[in-house]
């Protein structure tokens, strides 16, 4: 069985289409990997769908790609005084470090390392962006902002911050368990979310030790600033659109989109280690869909060493494509731990 086109169909599969049957119906039209989820679901969810994936794959003898999916971190409010609070354009309010509070006029935000990266004139979103508060000016636990798009606030919201590089790192230990658990069933891909800079990804591949192909997720403006490093050290980039929208006006989304495809097409890769065929983005959210390779033994050959010390977040690459970069990026940013 052959397709012939360059572009990967991926579909996520979800309550409503992990049945065998449906599995296959969806293959049979055209799905060349199968999304896996970790925000949602148990483990046992996910291994019934993998088993399905792979018993397909054995009876049509084609390989079908299994990506998984991991959640990444979420930053959200704590509760809200009265369960709901309305703030008004031109308001302003305080953000305390906690997780609730009876203050007025006051929201709770119960993760220590936003207030330690918070500087004025950095925008937090609220709700997907529904509301947007700009900081005004540090105070005691926690930071003054004004209101700049109004509306209803309401317990454990979700909070982007579009200006803010984060301190903390993008796996968090849900998503080490995951991803062990995953590891150990075989998926050939995993994804990354809100991928910052560098470092998440040599975390990554340090985690992930060659069994999978790591995808980075593109949907932070930190990660737009690295377009060049992520696409060198990814074997494959997914586009959030849908989240990166909401931390960047939705109409340079495309553009976005474009440019770091085209940097894909320039830069030097890694390559499948058995299909040979180019890595290729992968869009996520509408619009230009670009497919990866889609084998179940394709991988980049990818073996990463933790390093030791004060850099335990950091990996070395041992052998492959990127050594040369690699070395390049830790002497650029005086890293120690790479032998000449």
């Amino acid at each position: 069985m052959r397709r012939l086109r360059r572009a990967r169909i991926v579909a996520t599969l979800g309550p409503a289409s992990s049945s065998p049957e449906m599995i296959r119906t969806l293959f049979e039209s055209g799905v060349d990997v199968f999304r896996l989820n970790f925000s949602h679901g148990s483990h046992e969810d996910h291994r019934a769908r993998f088993n399905a994936i792979r018993a397909l794959e054995a009876e049509v003898n084609h390989p079908i790609a299994i990506l998984q999916d991991l959640q990444g971190p979420k930053i959200r409010l704590g509760a809200v005084s009265g369960g709901k609070m309305v703030l008004e354009r031109g308001q302003t309010v305080r953000m305390v470090l906690g997780k609730d509070t009876t203050e007025p006029d006051t929201l709770a935000l119960p993760h220590k390392e936003i207030f330690d990266a918070l500087m004025p004139g950095h925008h937090l979103l609220i709700d997907d962006g529904k509301v947007r508060v700009k900081v005004v000016r540090m105070i005691d636990q926690g930071v003054e902002v004004e209101v700049i798009n109004g509306g209803p606030v309401t317990d454990r919201k979700g909070v982007n911050l579009p200006d803010t590089l984060l301190d903390l790192s993008t796996i968090t230990e849900k998503d080490r368990a995951d991803l062990a658990f995953g590891l150990e069933l075989g998926v050939d891909w995993v994804a990354f979310s809100f991928v910052q800079r560098p470092a998440d990804l040599i975390e990554a591949h340090g985690l992930v030790g060659g069994r999978a192909g790591v995808m980075a997720k593109i949907e932070k403006p930190s990660a737009l600033k690295h377009f060049d490093e992520l696409v060198r050290l990814a074997d494959a980039i997914m586009v959030a659109r849908g989240d990166l929208g909401v931390e960047i006006p939705p109409e340079d989304v495309p553009g976005a989109q474009k440019d770091l495809v085209r940097l894909d097409r320039i830069l030097p890769r890694g390559r499948f280690s058995r299909q040979h065929h180019r890595i290729r983005p992968v869009i996520n959210g509408g619009g230009d869909i670009g497919g990866f390779g889609a084998g179940r033994r394709g991988r980049a050959d990818h073996r990463f060493q933790h390093l030791g010390g004060d850099n335990d977040r950091l990996a070395r690459h041992a052998a492959g494509p990127h050594q040369v970069f690699l070395r390049q990026y830790f002497v650029r940013h005086d890293i120690p731990g790479i032998e000449e």
